[in-house]
């Protein structure tokens, strides 16, 4: 578990903030296809085998068909540097209100009086848990997940102007055909087969997965797309 960024092309985007959109990332300059946008390294790391780990956790994930790291991510939130807490903060966190209705908010319940830091309230751990599970990506080829404070910033679409992949433990960002400047930027949180799926699928796959129901333009048209 470790935090740092490096992001040696930062001229080419810029961070940018509607009430609509929240937080995402534009182009400073017109985009050339193929161009590197970002390398940068992960703000946090949450490790698929932790070395600490608790029996009663993972087996309510496993009941549940829950992701553990998210659990385990948020406890190890607390021992990060307070600039690093501000800038997690800071990403995209989805409703609490319904999330304390699922699985998530039940198993939160369970934990807190056994495994969180004194005077930390249920609502602010299950706010760090669905933070994470919103946010993270995988890394690489290996079962552990991360966020990142830039990369994480890009939305969604399932016509994308960019795409991104890992280079070790660096989130990698191009361009996948021209962007003008000031237009967003935007890389599919789906894989090519689930982009290959019909928009009500690929609909229902985000909202579990990332909390949010998907309106970009492709999904706006009609679905030509496999039944």
């Amino acid at each position: 578990f470790f935090f740092g960024l490096v992001s040696p092309h930062m001229c080419l985007f810029a961070l940018s903030h509607s009430p609509h959109w929240g937080h995402f990332l534009t182009a400073s300059k017109t985009l050339s296809p193929g161009q590197l946008l970002l390398e940068e390294e992960p703000l946090m790391v949450a490790f698929a085998r932790p070395e600490v780990r608790f029996k009663h956790v993972d087996k309510f994930c496993l009941q549940h068909r829950i992701h553990a790291h998210a659990i385990y991510a948020a406890l190890q939130y607390f021992q990060l540097s307070e600039e690093a807490q501000a800038q997690f903060q800071e990403l995209y966190c989805p409703c609490i209100e319904d999330a304390k209705k699922g699985p998530l908010g039940l198993l939160v319940n369970v934990i807190q009086d056994l495994m969180m830091p004194p005077g930390v309230t249920h609502e602010f751990f299950l706010e760090l848990v669905l933070r994470w599970d919103a946010n993270c990506v995988q890394v690489g080829d290996t079962d552990d997940t991360a966020v990142y404070y830039y990369a994480c910033r890009i939305n969604h679409s399932c016509k994308p102007n960019c795409y991104w992949y890992s280079d070790g433990r660096k989130r990698c960002v191009r361009t996948t055909e021209s962007v003008e400047q000031g237009q967003q930027l935007l890389c599919s949180y789906l894989d090519g087969e689930d982009l290959l799926r019909p928009s009500s699928v690929r609909q229902s796959s985000l909202y579990h997965s990332k909390y949010f129901w998907c309106r970009c333009r492709r999904c706006q048209e009609d679905d030509c797309t496999r039944k």
